[in-house]
């Protein structure tokens, strides 16, 4: 390795442990009473969940639906904040979170899609993906290249999105996002990142090997079935959710922060130079305040003695919130008075001076 590569190993490094010691000495206690919060129903940490959650719920339910259907898209994000609601007993750890929320945003998208498709053809009659296959000869239809996923149920699709955050590298998806996605050559990859072009071809691939290894994992998706999926149809499908568990943020990740000194790009590696290449995610979604409070008026039915004791604090808060401005109105306002008395007593004391003079 050369120097300037073991430098920044070693950077990363520091930087690393650092971080994991802050966050496990700071954080861990907050995160386990976080989820202990959310299962009680506390309402300032839904307050905060909603705003992580709603553009993963959004951007998954857009991958399957597409651009043109935001307003179906948004149905999606508010009834699986809404079922998250039920479920979040069920989750053991945050990360488990974003995973859960994109796995029943697809699944409540895909329904919408069938029903949509099965209204197209009339007769509301739904068919299976094994239908649809078999009424186009063995071949996928069309419509759906991504249908493969809709063999998963919500926790198998949680579990495999966890497993492709993890082990989908980032130096795959940024050469599979632009390859697929923003339909750029080899040749143009390479001058827009900064490698060589034979190096493409490698890291696709790879992004491409890390997807199948994962999916092929699941015990429904039998690997015939897999082996009809082309590898564009395979990257269109998943690369969208991977990015949709990136976005929102986390409850405490303001808390995790440690900078790096600028970094010559000439000195590194073609592997470190996409490692830290900006990914180009979606634009995020924000929840309304209209939606949060819809979200909140659900909470309170299913908690209410919790959302009564939060909603007193709330008051609470406001009326020494009121209290602290009327205290900080009257003391300007005292301030400004002796201000007043002083320049007024300076301006008489000069012109009793200049008469004085004269």
């Amino acid at each position: 390795m050369s120097e300037p590569s073991l430098a920044i190993a070693r950077t990363r490094v520091a930087a690393q442990k650092a971080a994991v010691f802050f966050y496990s000495e700071t954080c861990y206690n907050q995160i386990v009473r976080l989820l202990e919060q959310l299962a009680s129903g506390d309402p300032e940490t839904w307050n905060e969940a909603f705003r992580c959650l709603y553009p993963v719920a959004f951007e998954a339910a857009r991958a399957r639906l597409g651009e043109n259907l935001t307003g179906e898209c948004e149905d999606v994000a508010m009834e699986t904040l809404s079922e998250i609601l039920e479920k979040s007993a069920q989750v053991n750890s945050e990360q488990e979170l974003k995973p859960l929320t994109a796995a029943i945003a697809r699944n409540k998208a895909t329904d919408r899609l069938r029903r949509r498709l099965a209204e197209k053809r009339g007769g509301n009659k739904l068919q299976s993906l094994e239908e649809m296959v078999e009424a186009n000869a063995g071949e996928l239809p069309d419509v759906p290249h991504e249908e493969f996923v809709d063999r998963l149920a919500v926790q198998e699709l949680r579990e495999l999105l966890t497993e492709l955050s993890a082990g989908v590298k980032k130096e795959y998806r940024v050469v599979l996002r632009d390859h697929f996605f923003d339909q750029l050559s080899y040749i143009e990859i390479a001058a827009k990142r900064k490698i060589s072009v034979g190096s493409v071809g490698v890291y696709e691939q790879r992004g491409i090997a890390s997807l199948r290894n994962v999916i092929a994992r699941r015990p429904k998706l039998q690997a015939e079935f897999i082996a009809m999926i082309s590898d564009g149809s395979v990257v269109r499908a998943l690369l969208p959710l991977v990015s949709a568990l990136q976005l929102g943020g986390w409850f405490y990740d303001h808390m995790i922060k440690f900078r790096l000194r600028p970094i010559d790009e000439s000195k590194l590696s073609e592997e470190e130079r996409l490692r830290i290449a900006r990914e180009e995610l979606p634009q995020s979604q924000f929840i309304s305040e209209s939606q949060r409070v819809s979200l909140m008026e659900k909470l309170k039915l299913k908690h209410p003695a919790q959302f009564d004791l939060w909603r007193l604090k709330q008051e609470e808060r406001s009326r020494k919130q009121q209290e602290l401005n009327l205290r900080y109105r009257r003391k300007n306002l005292r301030t400004r008075i002796i201000i007043l008395l002083v320049f007024s007593a300076v301006v008489y004391g000069i012109i009793r001076f200049i008469r004085w003079l004269l």
